[in-house]
């Protein structure tokens, strides 16, 4: 049974694949075939949700079947999405469709993609499914939705933020409504001098025609002074939109954003040292691992985090590893394992460093910019035998093991 998910386009899609089970496909140089379709002419939804199949008849000569998309096309604006997902290594699906109240009316068109096992395909629009007498689509019976969610009131407080003696909490506040098929969701976005951005989702228990919503933001010290604008966005069931900018919010007379006071941080991190355990690795035995050590400072509010990068001039191969610390240190030392994995490419490796502090100053000094301060900037890597599997996906790009000497905190993901 489908699933729904937040509205994105009127597409609704049907995604399955089958399992890797097939014969030789060297040989297997003809696309599937489509041998049935069946699906309801008309679909009403008038009165409730409704709930559809389609069936599918599909028929491959050698590899087999691989996987399939239906799509099912709304006529026109506005936009939603729904999905859902079946495995299974069948000639006949069955796709279930769950159509919402309030969806526009009219003449809703199928377009199919299948991809056998030899990564043949065979797509078929509307007019190429007509052409071979399968159904094009279908008549949906609708007394649609066609008017956005409304905002009835918008509060923040405070809308002057200081913080020169510690963070402070920004606190907004949002009253809704919609008249037929109700909120589904939003989503607000602040803007700030010099890439601040934050955002935020609103998120509904159950579809609502009048919600209240609450975004508590927490403004760090040290943090950028200015301005922080206000942009807002919500959707109705029936996919229409409220968009409201700063500009937008301020001509109906809401608040559009709050001002911050603060003693701001505008310096990023410093690289104090940087080492490598070896620069120079023979991976045809196996993988090869060695020690990347940082030191950096940060001035006021402390260092956050970011990613090493050890790049292949050429292959495009490259391994990413994460240098974070969560407490926001003004003082760090960093150790990370970096696992080259066996049978990698040849050649000078090329470092580059990419990270920031707590209030987003960034650093992202290269090879070249490591190098010119007197840190190691490359490792040699040396493979002197062949890959035993020549299609095997290179796995430079994928090695992301480390040593569990690490410190607890320094697993996991970023947060700030």
């Amino acid at each position: 049974m489908m699933r729904t998910l937040a509205p994105a386009s009127w597409t609704i899609l049907w995604l399955a694949a089958s399992c890797l089970t097939s014969p030789s496909m060297a040989s297997d140089l003809l696309p599937p075939t489509l041998v049935g379709l069946d699906a309801p002419a008309v679909v009403d939804v008038r009165g409730d949700n409704a709930t559809f199949d389609v069936h599918l008849e599909l028929a491959d000569d050698l590899s087999g079947l691989a996987r399939y998309t239906l799509w099912l096309h709304s006529p026109g604006e506005p936009l939603l999405s729904a999905r859902g997902l079946s495995i299974g290594p069948r000639d006949s699906e069955i796709a279930s469709f769950e159509l919402f109240r309030y969806s526009p009316a009219g003449a809703w068109t199928f377009e199919l993609l299948v991809e056998d096992q030899a990564d043949n395909a065979l797509r078929l629009g509307p007019d190429q499914l007509a052409e071979l007498g399968f159904p094009s689509g279908l008549e949906v019976l609708s007394e649609p939705d066609v008017r956005a969610p409304e905002l009835l009131d918008l509060q923040i407080w405070p809308e002057l933020v200081d913080v020169r003696g510690g963070p402070a909490t920004v606190t907004l506040w949002m009253e809704l409504s919609d008249d037929l098929s109700g909120i589904h969701d939003g989503s607000g976005i602040l803007r700030g001098p010099i890439r601040w951005v934050q955002g935020t989702t609103f998120e509904r228990d159950a579809t609502t025609l009048h919600g209240t919503y609450r975004w508590d933001l927490e403004i760090v010290e040290h943090d950028q002074e200015g301005r922080r604008s206000l942009s807002l966005d919500f959707i109705d069931v029936a996919g229409n939109v409220l968009e409201l900018d700063a500009t937008a919010l301020a001509a109906l007379g809401f608040p559009s954003g709050f001002d911050v006071v603060s003693e701001p941080d505008v310096t990023p991190p410093e690289l104090l040292d940087l080492t490598l355990s070896e620069t120079d690795v023979e991976v045809s035995e196996g993988d090869v691992e060695i020690l990347l050590r940082l030191e950096m400072s940060d001035d006021l509010s402390g260092y956050w985090g970011g990613f090493a990068y050890l790049e292949h001039p050429t292959s495009g191969s490259s391994i990413r590893i994460p240098i974070q610390d969560s407490s926001a240190p003004r003082h760090v030392v960093l150790e990370r394992v970096v696992t080259i994995p066996q049978f990698s490419h040849s050649g000078d490796w090329r470092l580059r460093l990419y990270g920031r502090d707590v209030v987003r100053n960034y650093f992202y000094p290269n090879a070249e910019t490591l190098e010119t301060l007197g840190f190691p900037s490359t490792v040699r890597v040396t493979c002197t035998k062949e890959t035993p599997q020549a299609d095997e996906p290179d796995r430079g790009s994928r090695s992301r093991r480390f040593l569990d000497r690490r410190d607890p905190g320094e697993r996991g993901g970023f947060r700030r």
